[in-house]
């Protein structure tokens, strides 16, 4: 992936989450908050979709390497 690319999903990801704000603060003042949590919410669950080439291609990667292990460690982060 170039540079540029990671630029451009680094610039629409902040659109998004600054539109995401503005339209909580906008609808709170007319609707319920269970309303206004649960609607961004929905929204906030738009699904990845990966290529079937893509998924070969991490599939590839991890079975060039024997052994591979991913540990999340959520204390650390």
């Amino acid at each position: 992936m170039s540079p540029l690319v990671g630029i451009a999903m680094k610039i629409v990801s902040v659109f998004f989450l600054t539109m995401s704000a503005a339209l909580v603060k906008a609808s709170a003042a007319h609707f319920p908050v269970g309303e206004v949590i649960f609607l961004r919410s929905g929204l906030g669950l738009v699904p990845i979709v990966l290529s079937e080439q893509q998924v070969d291609h991490l599939f590839n990667e991890v079975k060039a390497f024997p052994g591979y292990r991913l540990v999340i460690d959520l204390e650390k982060q």
